[in-house]
């Protein structure tokens, strides 16, 4: 099973621990969204989570983390 964690390094908050992509996808780009910036597409962002465990969007104040993990 993966476990999704989307983290705001700024803010030191973990603000999203989930299974689902789908809904941390969503999460992600609605705080985008938020900020005035532009939506990630989640083919993309999933494809980087292939390569690596971690991958970090800079978005005006925020850093924002996305990891995943396996978990047994």
């Amino acid at each position: 099973m993966e476990i999704y964690i989307l983290a705001d390094y700024a803010e030191k908050q973990i603000l999203c621990v989930t299974s689902s992509f789908d809904k941390l996808s969503k999460d992600l780009n609605q705080r985008l969204n938020k900020t005035g910036h532009p939506a990630l597409i989640p083919g993309i962002l999933k494809g980087e989570l292939q390569n690596t465990s971690q991958v970090e969007i800079k978005a005006g104040k925020h850093l924002y983390a996305v990891t995943v993990r396996l978990l047994e």
